[in-house]
């Protein structure tokens, strides 16, 4: 028989120290990509120079795995940084410190850790643990890696901020408490990436480009509404709030998240642009931008078009309008406490809801 497992030895608080995650009000290991992690394994006995040590990483469904979902390295005495590997950092009588490595570009969401222990003598597989996988702003490897120090702080960091409501003769402030941090709502941040409509079409496929920001920029900014699929909130512009909260009533991502979650995934009612884009800041870190006067174009022809009688009466022939106001996503950052946007600019995700053309698909659609 195999040496067993007897214990292990995840250190929290030294690892998440290091990965920026120690804000974090939640139990497990939270990690980022691209940035080596240390784990101790202790034995029941000495360890046999003939035994070999398999240690294997999975995320995604627990019925399909999904391609570049789950990965199998052996322990090793030299770190790989191109792909999931493990070295040996020190060896004593009946334990080893473990060094983990993750590729930068490897995907993002909850993970198991085992371990797999096999010699002639036979084979003992153990479960060590789960952790949480993050994008990295901190490496220069990752896609979504920002250099200034300051700009990570205010963006991964900071947990709250302000939102500019009103018009161009009125501009107003409201604070937002993003939450990021506070108990539950990373997971749930996780739970709206499994509740996608690609995620019910094919799981395995929509697991496999979690590594891709832009990716999972798009799912969010599809999540935050509820227009075809088991979205965060639910818009309306009627005036009639009797059946929810009335938009204007919110502070905060938390509650809007948290009741989400304990209703079954169901829609919150009510949210209208600004309560959109301050909930997509706490899945994607990013900041708010409000354009005032704003187009809004339901032709797809990027025109907004007015018609006249001859006597210079509106007629009412489009459906175009301009709004007092209406609040997108700069996107520096892309996802939970997870990450910049690279390209050396910005880009904006509209959280609100939005309209397609007949035939025309979700942004997210594979």
């Amino acid at each position: 028989m195999s040496s067993q497992l007897k214990e292990f030895n995840l250190h929290l608080k030294t690892n998440r120290a290091e990965h920026h995650t120690y804000h974090y009000n939640n139990p497990v290991l939270i990690v980022r990509r691209g940035q080596t992690f240390k784990i101790t394994l202790a034995f029941d006995g000495d360890l046999h120079p003939s035994e070999s040590i398999i240690f294997t990483a999975s995320t995604g469904p627990t019925s399909v795995k999904p391609e570049d979902s789950s990965h199998s390295f052996t322990l090793s005495n030299s770190k790989s940084t191109n792909a999931w590997s493990a070295f040996l950092q020190s060896r004593y009588s009946n334990s080893l410190d473990v060094v983990i490595a993750t590729p930068a570009n490897t995907v993002i969401g909850h993970y198991g850790l085992s371990v797999l222990i096999s010699s002639e003598r036979g084979s003992v597989h153990h479960p060590i643990g789960k952790f949480i996988l993050l994008f990295n702003p901190w490496c220069s490897d990752d896609d979504v890696y920002m250099s200034d120090e300051g700009e990570r702080n205010e963006y991964v960091l900071n947990d709250s901020g302000i939102l500019y409501l009103g018009n161009t003769k009125y501009i107003d402030q409201q604070g937002w408490n993003y939450g990021q941090f506070e108990e539950n709502v990373l997971d749930i941040c996780l739970d709206i990436l499994d509740h996608n409509l690609n995620y019910f079409k094919d799981p395995a496929k929509d697991c496999s480009q979690r590594g891709n920001p832009i990716y999972i920029g798009r799912v969010v900014s599809t999540m935050v509404n509820c227009n075809d699929d088991e979205g965060v909130l639910m818009g309306t512009w009627s005036g009639d709030y009797s059946d929810g909260v009335d938009p204007i009533s919110w502070s905060g991502s938390v509650d809007i998240l948290r009741k989400w979650h304990k209703g079954g995934y169901k829609p919150v009612r009510y949210g209208q642009c600004w309560v959109f884009a301050g909930v997509m800041c706490t899945g994607i870190p990013n900041r708010p931008v409000t354009n005032f006067i704003s187009a809004h174009d339901t032709e797809g022809n990027l025109c907004v078009e007015e018609y006249y009688d001859i006597s210079g009466t509106v007629l009412k022939k489009s459906g175009d309008s301009v709004w007092c106001l209406r609040v997108k996503q700069g996107q520096l950052m892309l996802p939970l406490a997870l990450c910049s946007v690279p390209f050396g600019s910005a880009v904006t995700l509209l959280a609100a809801e939005r309209e397609f053309k007949e035939g025309s698909k979700s942004p997210v659609d594979f």
